[in-house]
């Protein structure tokens, strides 16, 4: 097998990538379940905020589930992890 020792040709600037993550875009959603009948929809946005904005919140009271997303998925995966098996008591 042959190895390459020199490449040669014309070369291309090519712009850059548009790096930049987009607000509520991606793999940002949570989803929360064993929830509380009576827990609000301000009192998950309360748990929330200091991880980032919130949106697109959706509370189930009969399965006590919520979903939502997250401003960005750095956000989102910090609040999961410190989160994570939290209990809330009213």
């Amino acid at each position: 097998m042959k190895r390459v020792i020199a490449i040669d040709g014309p070369t291309h600037e090519l712009p850059p990538q548009d790096t930049i993550e987009k607000k509520f875009r991606g793999r940002s959603r949570l989803y929360i379940r064993n929830l509380t009948n009576n827990v609000s929809e301000e009192e998950i946005q309360t748990m929330f905020q200091k991880y980032g904005e919130i949106s697109e919140l959706f509370v189930n009271k009969e399965k006590n589930i919520a979903f939502f997303r997250m401003d960005y998925k750095a956000n989102a995966d910090t609040a999961k992890r410190e989160l994570d098996g939290t209990k809330v008591v009213h």
